[in-house]
This record gives structure tokens, C-alpha cells and sequence, in this order.
């Protein structure tokens, strides 16, 4: 709570709105990865009411038991995947199986930070003599961060 003249107001975040933009704004990560997931069905097919099962049969093996394969499963997350979330989503994709093969991957990502984001400059350009946080003095730090890969394929029973 916050009192002005003697009244109780309360603390909006649009007060610390500013604070917060110039906080964001002095920081900077880049990464050497991209996260995704992508489970994608080569055509449309009816979804199934069940998740998907995830099985161990070679890609000739399900062939010869009448599946073929309906499309892929591409994930890369700095989350654990979520293999009963991975069985849904492919189910309404219309596959009843999933053959998935789970590894792990190193990625860095960089983060630049403004140490002295009280100095400033003038930009008289146009006429506006606006003042603009500027940073002479940053911080760099560099981080590992463990990635989980996904790759794999849908599989649907040939109804021929």
C-alpha cells in the first residue's frame, strides 16, 4: 500500500511499467539453438479417440504387420518431453503408434547485461533533444543448458 496525502493508494504496475522496460531493455540473450515441436501428419486423417502406443518394431516390421507411416515427430526443448503429451498429439494427428528415439544435446546461450544503465546521452537528431539510456559498461555471461531432442514417426494401420 502506498499513502498520498493522507490516502491509501494502491500499487499499480503501470507506475512500475517504465522501470521495467528500461530494465528489459539493457538485457540481451542470444542463443546457438532454437526450441520447436513439430508433429506433423503427411495428410489429413481422422484422429483417433485413444493416444497413440509408442512401439519398439522396426520401420520393415510395422510395415509387414499393415502400418504405414503418416508423418514425424520433431521436437528440440530445454523441457523434458512430455512422452503422454507426444502420444496425444499424434492420436489426433490419426496415428496409432509413434516409434520415437529421445537423446539429449548441449546448447549455450549468451546473456549481455547493462551494468550502468543510469548513463545517458542526448540524441538531438530532428530537433528532439530526448534523453536515451545508454550503456558504456555490460556483462557477459554465458550459460550451457541441456536440451532434449525427439525424433521419430507416426504410424497408422493401412485400412486398404
Amino acid at each position: 500500500m502506498l499513502v498520498v496525502h493522507g490516502w491509501r493508494a494502491r500499487w499499480s504496475l503501470l507506475l512500475g511499467l517504465p522501470i521495467l522496460v528500461a530494465l528489459t531493455a539493457c538485457g540481451h540473450t542470444t542463443r546457438d539453438y532454437e526450441e520447436y515441436h513439430r508433429i506433423i501428419s503427411s495428410g489429413t486423417f481422422s484422429a483417433r479417440d485413444i493416444p497413440s502406443e509408442e512401439t519398439t518394431f522396426s520401420e520393415s516390421e510395422l510395415l509387414q504387420k499393415g502400418y504405414v507411416s503418416i508423418g514425424v515427430i520433431d521436437i528440440v526443448s530445454e523441457k523434458q518431453p512430455d512422452l503422454n503429451g507426444i502420444k496425444r498429439d499424434a492420436a489426433r494427428k490419426g496415428a496409432d503408434l509413434i516409434k520415437a528415439e529421445i537423446s539429449s544435446q548441449q546448447g549455450h546461450q549468451l546473456t549481455k547485461t547493462c551494468m550502468d544503465m543510469l548513463s545517458q546521452s542526448n540524441d538531438m537528431t530532428g530537433g528532439g533533444g530526448n534523453n536515451f539510456a545508454e550503456c558504456e559498461k555490460y556483462s557477459t555471461e554465458k550459460a550451457a543448458v541441456n536440451l532434449s531432442i525427439v525424433k521419430g514417426s507416426l504410424w497408422r494401420r493401412d485400412q486398404q
